[in-house]
């Protein structure tokens, strides 16, 4: 609750333990990770505990990095940069050469895994609703061949069959569908680490699954309805 201009700090793993003057702020970063809050632990710098830089030639820092800007192949850089590093010190070793989309997607490798996984195993989840719906319904409908067959006899068109089907369907996909949004909602909490510059609780994003959700439980409801359309009256009287 001051101005850190001009107070000094102290830090024994860097430039010896000796004083230094803090000299300016930067804002808010990521030191080691895109994604989540970092651990604090012993020297080890990171958003939770506060980041610092010193000049390199206070600390004699035993390692650094060269960020090189370049409009072409990144690849190709490489053998100028390690020849100009030996040019000014030979016996300065060169490694590591990664270009920045490379250690963003590092950065994000175990958030990434996770996502994927937790994809596959949605896609799974969908399918096996469809697959349910689709066997619910169908069974629905073939209870009903008797009463499909009545009203086709009485001038229902197949149309309107197909509706009452439809909305059948609909009647048990929209309420799981805001069950499923009130649940996510409850659970976005838990995703919140593994997502960056992304929305826990994105309101598009929760409507457009349950669109999305809503529009497979019709799809899968298609046929059943579809099969309801062409009932015989004739053999639907007979029907037990």
């Amino acid at each position: 609750n001051q101005d850190p201009i001009g107070q000094k700090i102290r830090h024994g793993g860097l430039a010896g333990g000796t004083w230094a003057v803090i000299v300016g702020v930067v804002g808010h970063i990521r030191f080691d990770s895109l994604a989540g809050e970092e651990a604090s632990s012993g020297f080890v710098q990171s958003a939770n505990k506060g980041a610092y830089y010193y000049s390199v030639y206070q600390t004699g820092a035993p390692y650094g990095y060269l960020m090189a800007k370049t409009l072409g192949n990144p690849a190709a850089l490489a053998p100028v940069l390690r020849s100009t590093v030996r040019d000014v010190d030979s016996g300065q070793p060169v490694h590591d050469f990664e270009t920045m989309d490379q250690r963003v997607r590092t950065s994000l490798g175990p958030q990434r895994l996770a996502t994927t996984l937790l994809g596959i195993f949605a896609g799974l989840a969908v399918l096996l609703a469809a697959v349910g719906l689709y066997g619910v319904v169908s069974y629905g409908v073939a209870n009903r061949t008797h009463e499909f067959g009545i009203r086709i006899a009485l001038g229902a068109r197949p149309a309107e069959i197909a509706r009452m089907v439809l909305a059948d369907a609909a009647r048990l996909a929209i309420p799981g569908a805001v069950i499923g949004i009130v649940v996510g909602v409850v659970l976005t909490r838990l995703m919140a680490s593994l997502l960056y510059g992304v929305d826990a609780a994105d309101p598009l994003t929760f409507l457009g699954v349950a669109l999305l959700l809503v529009f497979i439980a019709l799809l899968a409801s298609y046929i059943p309805a579809r099969r309801a359309t062409k009932v015989d009256p004739m053999v639907a009287l007979r029907h037990e």
